[in-house]
């Protein structure tokens, strides 16, 4: 039985497009052959890794063997089981409902703009996450306000109302009526329609959306800029943000122009068909999947209202990972501070295992030189009591005090002191490191913290 259907043509298209060393050119709208890459690598005949502009996609051998012979390569069938006597599954336990949260801008005004519980369950950290979305939603908060929330994975649950206080607040992000044309970030973008997946119709709007982020960036000192992948990205010191500007979708009946046309008579009735179609309603997502935020059009707000918001969670992501590179890099300090002080003390411990190692071989050769001496002494008494043998007894006794002197550690001056080495090798240095730490090198950065 084959494990999997034979590929469509549109899945072998992507895969015979992954064989040639992905050329360009040949998908260039949109992403549905990243998402045919995905489901080629499920079925083991691609390797994807990264995202945005970082995407890859590899053969494996499996795909190699299906572009050669058409078919999945053969798989040993295992031996049917026995049928085993069906046994009850246990019951997930369900989730526990989340509590409700009433008004939360009323109870953070009653407490002075800031709410705190020190240990919080899962129950109210998920309850008051989706609370401050909500929140957030509703188009409620002041403009120069905006909701905080910290502790959503260990530690008290804080909820702030957050004035935004400085020279850097703004009232309104203004968006112009018409792009200007000779913008370089507008120019890009016309350039390659790929880049904001929106309608003609919406195109102008979406443009002079672009223009208004831009203009905000300089302001700022970040930097907007338009590359090869949808749809533009903003510079924030060390750290990039893809924002991806597109139109939102929805499904409605459609008819056809050609139907329409055909018609004899005004009255004849045409059939629609159902189609995803764009709405004219606006989208821009922001940053890493893992820290991904959007907004878009609504019948309460416009997406223009969103900017201040969208540059507000920019500045907060921007901070979060400074202070993260900053902590990492005191961990580093520490980490060089330890390393450095390991590195005398590895050389100490070295020392000492080594000369304590001398001490015990000498202790035992000084203690075999005392036996075969006093050996030696025993032979000469039992050749003094007689015999015709006395002459090879001699010589035999005369033979162990020679050879207890060649091993006697004492006839050694040389040898009876601390030896230190001038030079020691890494490698017997590392035995005595600590954390797989080397004396060649020191610890590279941390990556991540504790």
């Amino acid at each position: 039985m084959a494990r999997y259907a034979k590929l469509s043509d549109k899945q072998l298209a992507v895969l015979r497009w992954v064989a040639e060393g992905r050329p360009k050119g040949v998908y260039e709208d949109g992403f549905e052959h990243r998402i045919t890459a995905r489901a080629l690598e499920r079925r083991g005949l691609l390797s994807v890794r990264g995202h945005g502009a970082s995407w890859r996609a590899a053969l494996t051998d499996d795909g190699r063997y299906y572009l050669a012979h058409d078919d999945y390569p053969p798989v040993d069938e295992p031996e049917p089981a026995r049928p085993q006597p069906r046994r009850q599954a246990p019951r997930p336990e369900p989730e526990p409902p989340l509590l409700p949260i009433p008004d939360l801008l009323a109870q953070l005004g009653d407490a002075g703009g800031v709410l705190k519980i020190d240990d919080p369950t899962p129950v109210q950290r998920a309850s008051y996450r989706r609370a401050v979305e909500a929140a957030r939603a509703s188009g409620e908060i002041p403009t120069q306000q905006r909701l905080k929330l910290t502790g959503m994975k260990r530690g008290p649950l804080i909820v702030e109302l957050v004035a935004l206080a400085g020279e850097g607040v703004r009232q309104h992000i203004a968006v112009p009526g018409e792009p200007n044309e000779s913008r370089q970030e507008v120019v890009a973008l016309r350039a390659d329609r790929s880049l904001l997946a929106v309608a003609d119709e919406t195109l102008p709007r979406a443009l002079a959306l672009v223009q208004a982020i831009a203009d905000e960036c300089a302001r700022r000192g970040w930097m907007l800029t338009v590359d090869a992948e949808p749809s533009f990205l903003i510079t924030v010191g060390e750290d990039e943000y893809r924002c991806l500007l597109s139109e939102e979708r929805e499904t409605r009946d459609v008819f056809a122009e050609e139907d329409v046309a055909a018609r004899k008579y005004d009255w004849q009735r045409v059939s629609p068909t159902r189609q995803q179609v764009f709405s004219g309603r606006l989208r821009l997502e922001v940053g890493p999947s893992w820290e991904h935020r959007w907004w878009a059009d609504r019948k309460r707000w416009t997406l223009a209202s969103k900017l201040n918001e969208m540059f507000n969670t920019i500045e907060e992501l921007s901070a979060a990972a400074r202070a993260k590179r900053e902590r990492l890099a005191a961990a580093h300090r520490e980490q060089l501070a330890r390393w450095e002080a390991a590195v005398p003390v590895a050389r100490d411990r070295y020392l000492r295992a080594r000369n304590a190692d001398r001490a015990s071989k000498q202790l035992a050769a000084w203690t075999r030189a005392r036996e075969l001496r006093a050996y030696a002494d025993a032979v000469e008494a039992a050749a003094e009591a007689g015999g015709d043998d006395r002459a090879h007894a001699n010589e035999w006794a005369s033979w162990l005090r020679q050879e207890a002197d060649r091993q006697d550690p004492l006839r050694r001056r040389d040898e009876l002191r601390v030896d230190t080495p001038a030079e020691i090798s890494a490698a017997d240095l590392d035995r005595h490191m600590p954390n797989g730490w080397t004396v060649r090198n020191p610890p590279d950065p941390p990556r991540w913290l504790p």
